[in-house]
């Protein structure tokens, strides 16, 4: 289908949900200078309406590319004397590394601040956390915030919001990177979408969508 044929039948989709008694037209053409750019986020965003005036602190600056394939974040991080826990080097394997040095926003959010008061799961987690501006990392965020976060205090855990990667046993997992002790880890933790959360449980997400 050609990109008229499918902004056509996109805007068809879009006309037959949109409750029109409650939405005066006129103002809209008229000031359609500033409405046109609100327009294009909410198609970006999956047409979520974005939710306006809370924002979350930025939790840490990252860069993705510094090291160029899976096997080159493996042996960086165990030079470094870091340990990658089995799962973690399965999904390793299949990540896809970015060839350009990219810098990435990361955000630390629990479930609650999400607005969430009952268990979710991971998906409606990451629906939710779009309409704030936040969406599921790249892959290549796990190894590479091990590689960066040097200073982990002991016992922190952060748990990486991304698509998830089938281990070798065939679970679906995200990575997280946690310190035990003077040891600092990459892991996994389960990334099965389905799966359900308290609203205390925390996610690190990136501010632009990658």
């Amino acid at each position: 289908m050609s990109l008229i044929g499918q902004s056509w039948e996109l805007m068809c989709e879009l006309a037959k949900r949109t409750p029109w008694g409650r939405i005066e037209i006129q103002p809209l053409i008229h000031d359609i200078a500033q409405v046109a750019p609100e327009f294009v986020r909410f198609l970006e965003n999956g047409g979520r309406v974005m939710i306006q005036g809370k924002v979350f602190p930025t939790w840490k600056l990252i860069k993705l590319g510094l090291h160029k394939s899976p096997e080159a974040y493996a042996s960086v991080l165990e030079a470094k004397g870091h340990k990658i826990n089995k799962w973690a080097r399965d999904i390793l394997m299949k990540i896809t590394c970015s060839q350009e040095v990219v810098d990435l926003e990361l955000v630390d959010v629990s479930g609650a601040e999400l607005g969430f008061t009952q268990v979710y799961t991971a998906r409606e987690c990451y629906e939710r956390a779009v309409t704030f501006g936040l969406y599921p990392c790249p892959a290549e965020t796990g190894p590479a915030t091990r590689d960066q976060y040097n200073d982990q205090p002991a016992g922190e855990y952060r748990r990486i919001a991304m698509e998830a990667i089938a281990d070798s046993g065939g679970g679906l997992n995200v990575f997280d990177v946690y310190r035990d002790g003077g040891e600092l880890w990459l892991e996994t933790d389960s990334g099965h979408p389905d799966n359900r959360w308290n609203p205390g449980h925390r996610w690190v997400f990136c501010r632009r969508k990658p």
